[in-house]
């Protein structure tokens, strides 16, 4: 099971199969965080999956997670250059800049 070359999961993941000099085996690829859980819980699946979702299957369907493997993830926020004088744009830079500090 693989993800389309252009999503998150794809890129994040990558850098650990180039890590490790590892290539997956895709026989579908798939781009929704459900599905890739319900190969997972049917034993066929391996997926990355944000934390607060992964625990709670791991409690509820007894999924393995891993304990000490983490994928940094960026978020973005994208503006088009003709939106930058908005003053709401503004102020939600602001308010970005204020919280992440960037």
């Amino acid at each position: 099971m693989g993800t389309p070359p252009n999503s998150a999961h794809n890129r994040i993941l990558n850098v650990f199969l180039k890590k490790h000099k590892c290539e997956l085996n895709i026989v579908a690829l798939v781009d929704q965080e459900a599905s890739m859980l319900e190969m997972v819980k049917s034993g066929m699946g391996l997926s990355l999956c944000r934390e607060a979702i992964a625990l709670s299957e791991q409690q509820s369907h007894g999924i393995a997670v891993s304990d000490h493997i983490f994928a940094p993830a960026v978020l973005s926020f994208a503006v088009p250059k003709s939106r930058l004088a908005d003053t709401v744009v503004q102020a939600v830079l602001n308010l970005l800049s204020e919280v992440w500090g960037s």
